[in-house]
Parts: structure tokens; sequence; C-alpha cells
């Protein structure tokens, strides 16, 4: 019931892009209300294996810089790293509604003297400004690069904000390098819901020169309720 409540907001949110309109993104977030993790789980996949593995917690960062936080899952898979290393955490979004959920889940987990909510496009430096001066040691960004238009300023900013020696972690969709049919059935079905599949991150990320990728690797998840099963990436790499 609840994965077939957000399709169906999904579908609607798509449909008023087809049809011209601009879809309304903080309304779109709101209205899911406490839908919106469960049916995350299903849809976007590794989550907690980027989070549990894939970022480098054996190095006990001080300082967290989560982008396009949500409703601060992400926070829920590494809680006992988060209360071991007693890491500062600055939880990213342009959604009102969502930091509204994250401020809850931050409360439950005690962790109300660590975490920063901070509402806002990270792309513009009145959000900067608020986050760690010199940079923080982990910088991670779950599944929202691709529903952020100027992706490359994003990339830029999220190397800025990752001090030198730190980690900066992604995962996220993309195409497979080959493309076809299916991956251009996938670009469009997600474009229409603003998400927006694009190879070219993926070539941006490998190619920065102030980065040295230690981990990356693709794998496939399907999309609750379809035969879709697009591609999606965990990334980390470390600041020179």
């Amino acid at each position: 019931v609840v994965a077939e409540a957000v399709m169906a907001k999904m579908g609607t949110y798509g449909l008023q892009g087809f049809l011209g309109a601009k879809p309304d993104v903080r309304a779109f977030y709101r209205s899911q209300g406490t839908r919106y993790d469960g049916f995350r789980e299903a849809l976007l996949p590794d989550r907690d294996v980027f989070n549990q593995y894939v970022m480098p917690w054996v190095f006990a960062p001080k300082t967290w810089i989560s982008v396009g936080c949500g409703t601060a899952r992400d926070i829920e898979f590494v809680i006992e790293h988060v209360q071991s290393t007693d890491t500062r955490v600055y939880l990213v979004d342009l959604s009102d509604a969502l930091l509204d959920m994250a401020k809850e889940r931050v409360a439950k987990l005690g962790l109300g003297k660590q975490v920063v909510c901070i509402e806002g496009d990270i792309n513009t430096e009145e959000v900067v400004s608020q986050l760690p001066k010199g940079g923080a040691d982990f910088v991670t960004c779950s599944y929202c690069l691709t529903m952020i238009p100027p992706w490359q300023q994003a990339l830029e900013t999220m190397v800025r904000l990752t001090k030198p020696g730190g980690y900066m972690g992604l995962i996220d969709f993309t195409t497979k390098e080959a493309g076809g049919a299916w991956q251009a059935l996938y670009k469009w079905w997600f474009a229409n819901d603003g998400v927006f599949f694009n190879r070219e991150q993926v070539k941006w990320l490998h190619s920065n020169n102030q980065l040295e990728v230690v981990w990356y690797k693709e794998a496939e998840g399907r999309v609750p309720y379809t035969f879709l099963t697009p591609t999606h990436y965990t990334f980390c790499a470390k600041k020179k």
C-alpha cells in the first residue's frame, strides 16, 4: 500500500511535467509524509551498503556533510559510527518538509547536539557559509545528484567542501556505458519524475584531478511493481 501510494503520486508529479506545468517539488515531498522512507528503501537500493562499507569510517571522521539528506535516513545506517566518533553532521536539503522529518529522526536518535539541519541550495554561498570552514572529512550525496539540474556545479561544490585527505562519496542512478533501448527507456521514465540519468556525471567523477578514486561499482535494482532494472553506482574518492 505504501509503495502504491507513492508510485501514484510520482505518476501525478510526472504528468504535470509532461503537460507542461512546473511540478512543485516541495509539495511533492510534503505529501509523502511518513510513506517516503518506506518506498525509498525499495526504489533506491544499496544505501545501507554505501553508508556502512563504501565510506571509510575506519578513519573516524569528525565532520560529515550530507547533501540532499532527505529525511536523514542515512544516519540510521551508521548511527553507531556517528556516536562513537562524535561526528558533527550537517544535513542539507532544499525541502523544508523533508528536513522537518529529518529533525524528528535526529531527535529520536538522541543526536540533537551533533546534527545541524540547513535548508537551501548547496550551490549557494548562503548554504556554504554555514558549513565547516576548510571543508569536512566526509561529504556524501545519496540519490540526489540526478535531481540537481546544475549537477556539475553541485559536484564542484562538493569537492570544494571536502577537506584535503577527506572523502567524497555518492550513490545514484546512471546509464550503462553501452547505452541502448533499455537505457533510453530508463532515462525517459525517471525524467518524468525529475530524475535525470546522465553518464557524464560518472565520467566527471573519474576525471576530476582533485579526486583519487578508491571505490567504484555498478549494480542493478528493480523498481517496485515494474519490470525496470536501472543501473546505480557507488563511488568514493579521497581528495588529494
